[in-house]
């Protein structure tokens, strides 16, 4: 959905008059916990992966230990998709090398680096 207008208090009160119902689909109930309990569940209980490593008994001799500790660790989802673009380029000519790579911040702004060596 769109707005085109003339200038920018035209889009605002067009904006304004639009009436929109959002279908949030199969997945509207998904939530970090919900994902989360998800893993959780699949990584104690989901055997259809083979293991690594299947030496030994691990699990005999966890039953025969007389204390065991159980730890959980996790960070956030990070995607890796890149935020900026992938933009570089490098001149070599006798005697001096010129390196130069733009990156985009957060507010749009763009940093350029250049190095030169004799």
């Amino acid at each position: 959905m769109a707005v085109v207008a003339e200038n920018y208090l035209a889009a605002v009160a067009a904006q304004g008059k639009m009436r929109v119902t959002w279908d949030k689909g199969p997945h509207a109930n998904v939530t970090t916990e919900s994902i989360t309990q998800d893993y959780w569940n699949k990584a104690k209980n989901d055997t259809s992966s083979p293991s690594w490593v299947d030496v030994g008994d691990a699990d005999g001799a966890l039953a025969k230990s007389m204390k065991t500790h159980e730890a959980a660790f996790w960070t956030d989802y990070v995607g890796h998709a890149p935020l900026e673009p992938m933009t570089a380029s490098r001149a070599i000519r006798t005697a001096r090398s010129t390196s130069s790579a733009a990156a985009s911040s957060r507010r749009g702004r763009w940093a350029t680096s250049r190095s030169c060596s004799a």
